[in-house]
């Protein structure tokens, strides 16, 4: 809670944005069970429309793909966490957490190995995925409210 009240009290808001409207663009979607790749993006509506009647799972992609986002939303929060503040990028995060994620999930198939597991791929995030320009980015970008990590109570 200790986030919100600092936006707040710089004047800000916080929005969590997961696309731009309520009818999302996709490219594939599966269609009475079967992978259906769409040759030009197309909003759901559209697709719902011309697949009427039939059993049709692109909000399962949807969601799907928002579970990515948030792990490495957490990935890059336990990252900075680890890193003692460390900004980091979560787009860099992004394309570098398949590196780990591999090895994470054998740790925890295998029920061995996963606190080191996770240091190691938490170390390769610190290395790999810091903001380019942190002090840029306080002054112009998205740190400029002056928030800091926050430190559990």
């Amino acid at each position: 809670m200790a986030y919100f009240e600092a936006v707040a009290a710089h004047g800000g808001a916080f929005l969590v944005r997961l696309t731009r409207s309520d009818d999302p663009g996709i490219r594939t979607a599966w269609v009475e069970g079967q992978r259906t790749t769409v040759p030009t993006r197309i909003r759901r509506s559209r697709f719902l429309a011309q697949h009427a009647g039939q059993r049709v799972d692109a909000e399962g992609l949807i969601w799907a793909s928002l579970c990515a986002a948030v792990l490495t939303r957490f990935l890059a929060h336990a990252a900075q966490r680890v890193g003692q503040g460390t900004a980091m990028s979560t787009r860099r995060v992004a394309m570098g957490a398949h590196h780990i994620l591999d090895a994470l999930v054998a740790a925890v198939l295998l029920g061995v190995g996963l606190r080191a597991t996770l240091r190691r791929g938490l170390a390769y995030l610190l290395a790999n995925a810091r903001r380019a320009h942190p002090a840029r980015d306080r002054l112009t970008g998205r740190l400029r409210a002056g928030l800091t990590l926050a430190e559990p109570a």
